[in-house]
């Protein structure tokens, strides 16, 4: 399988059964089992990864790259922390959803998502 093949594996892998699987852990609504305890633990990298951009870590509006931002689920917390985020993913439906989310939380001048389609 080719590189560009592969990349088109994967890309329609995360607009399809990748992004329901995701949406269900990094969603709002209700989990249990594994998927909870999966997203217990991304919540808890997210509250650690935010919390280095508090005053104590000396960070001036930083510009942090999420790549694979997915859904929005680490780079809207850190918009909403003040950071200008640049989110990059191979699904465009992930890409669609971040900038809903962040739009409805009302980060989206602070964050910037794109698909990333260079090969």
């Amino acid at each position: 399988m080719t590189e560009i093949q592969e990349k088109s594996r994967l890309q329609s892998y995360f607009d399809g059964v990748g992004f329901e699987r995701l949406s269900v852990i990094y969603g709002e609504e209700e989990c249990t089992g594994f998927r909870r305890v999966v997203r217990e633990g991304h919540r808890r990298v997210v509250e650690t990864v935010v919390s280095w951009l508090r005053p104590q870590h000396a960070f001036e509006s930083p510009t942090v790259l999420d790549a694979g931002c997915g859904t929005g689920s680490l780079s809207i917390p850190l918009a909403q922390a003040g950071a200008h985020v640049n989110g990059i993913d191979f699904s465009g439906r992930m890409i669609q959803t971040a900038k809903d989310r962040a739009r409805q939380a009302g980060v989206p001048d602070r964050k910037s998502t794109r698909l990333n389609s260079s090969h």
